[in-house]
């Protein structure tokens, strides 16, 4: 840690806590200056008597002499004041201060406050006393050591995720100048991490990768986590994951998992990335068929490896067929002709439900214009009539700017891409829920468009000459 420190020329020395000591049954409570810190010991001592816990306070550290020591007299004094006002009996002594020491065992001693290490005096004095008791670098938490080797400048940095061995960070501006220090410093005080990366530029819209910057390390970015009872294994330098998204992820698998208790269901998933949404889907074995794609060769790849890993003699995933398509080759060439079937080889009275996934929050409504009229093509439309129960139901996702009129903008874009006017969509979009997911950005949130589109409706709807296709990027 020295050199950390001399590398950013950090010239801090280890912190000193001063505190005082109150035997157990002490009442605290008349004195919020007190604050109740148990300090948990071996439960015997030397001669085999069950101890006491007892209680610290840990004072300000504000005044250090030449030795590091806190030599801020009059709070202390303060202190003692007022245990003397709450006739706590104090030893003789209390105003000399007496050093304890630390060794290294931190799994008998612990504190909610400070990580302390077992105090080589087996003897710890059980009345109110004046203790010095120096704590290192080693006895810190992740965040007390960013606090105390950070400048003042920083602001606290405490989000970031953790992917096996790898934690990522989205550091700030002002904090990228000291991320070796950061990323040595969590080597350090987080068990198992053994790569720290920090996002270096926004994510690529094509394949949704973006470009990662090793903070401190191994170069190592193949990693694995563990979600809706399914094993994610990747490479975080090449596709898309967000572990933040796992409640959305488990939201949706849910809700269509429940689906199935009533009705035959199938997904297709456009954007399916290493497959979050397809694999614990088809591993329920209550969905008919998935369809999972991704335009992202890499993503492609780790989806069929997940795929295989996720596989069992009990739920071989037989029911998950994945393809690496643009998204509107993928509904064209897959989704549409096997709607079309579906449609066609259901039972009469049967209740039908498929399910588009789109997760592409910078771009996936403006690929909706593949379930244009136009494209559906006749055949399809005409089979959505046969006497059947019959839904389509959407999860596409989208960003949207904080405090605008998201209700208002977000269908005006669905109906764009869908080629409908305002009137046309009460026919046609049904069940109309724009559901906001989480804030990834000031001014900048995710929501999750849910709807319906009544194929039947589209028999009345009058063709309307297509407009131009958004480009990819």
């Amino acid at each position: 840690m020295d050199s950390i420190k001399d590398n950013v020329k950090i010239n801090r020395s280890d912190p000193i806590f001063h505190v005082l000591c109150h035997a157990v049954g002490v009442s605290c409570d008349k004195d919020k200056d007190f604050k109740r810190v148990l300090l948990a010991l071996k439960p015997k001592d030397s001669n085999a008597v069950d101890r006491k816990l007892v209680l610290i306070q840990l004072l300000k550290d504000e005044f250090k002499d030449k030795k590091n020591l806190v030599t801020d007299a009059q709070p202390v004094n303060d202190k003692f004041s007022a245990l003397e006002n709450l006739k706590v009996d104090l030893p003789s002594q209390y105003r000399e201060p007496v050093i304890f020491l630390l060794t290294t065992s931190p799994e008998n001693i612990s504190t909610d406050a400070v990580s302390f290490e077992e105090l080589q005096s087996e003897e710890l004095p059980m009345k109110p006393g004046k203790y010095l008791v120096p704590v290192f670098y080693r006895n810190l938490t992740l965040e007390q050591a960013l606090k105390i080797y950070l400048p003042d400048c920083i602001q606290p940095i405490s989000g970031f995720t953790i992917m096996s061995h790898l934690a990522h960070f989205n550091l700030k501006p002002q904090a990228l100048l000291y991320k070796q220090l950061i990323g040595e410093i969590v080597l350090d005080k987080v068990p198992n991490v053994r790569t720290v990366i920090h996002k270096a530029a926004n994510i690529d819209s094509t394949y949704r990768t973006f470009k990662l910057d090793l903070m401190a390390g191994e170069e190592e970015y193949v990693t694995s986590v563990k979600e809706n009872g399914c094993i994610f294994k990747f490479d975080f330098s090449k596709v898309y994951w967000n572990s933040r998204l796992g409640t959305e992820h488990t939201r949706v698998v849910e809700f269509i998992s429940k689906e199935t208790v009533s009705s035959k269901t199938y997904v297709f998933d456009i954007f399916a990335g290493i497959g979050p949404f397809s694999i614990p889907l088809a591993r329920l074995n209550k969905v008919t068929k998935v369809w999972a794609n991704d335009l992202n060769p890499h993503s492609y790849e780790w989806l069929e490896h997940n795929k295989a890993l996720n596989s069992s003699k009990k739920k071989p995933l037989n029911t998950l067929h994945t393809f690496n398509k643009d998204g509107r080759e993928f509904v064209k060439e897959v989704v549409l002709p096997q709607l079309l079937q579906i449609l066609s080889q259901s039972e009469k009275k049967q209740n039908v439900k498929a399910f588009v996934l789109m997760n592409l929050p910078a771009l996936a409504p403006d690929f909706l214009d593949a379930f244009r009229k136009e494209n559906l093509g006749i055949s399809l439309i005409e089979a959505s009539n046969l006497d059947l129960e019959f839904s389509l139901n959407f999860f596409c996702y989208c960003f949207h700017k904080t405090n605008s009129a998201p209700q208002e903008e977000m269908l005006d874009r669905v109906l764009e891409a869908l080629n409908l006017s305002k009137s046309e969509s009460e026919l046609v979009v049904k069940s109309w829920n724009p559901r906001f997911v989480r804030n990834v950005a000031p001014y900048k949130d995710m929501y999750c468009l849910q709807f319906q589109l009544d194929l039947r409706a589209l028999e009345v709807v009058s063709e309307v000459p297509p407009k131009k296709q958004p480009k990819l990027q």
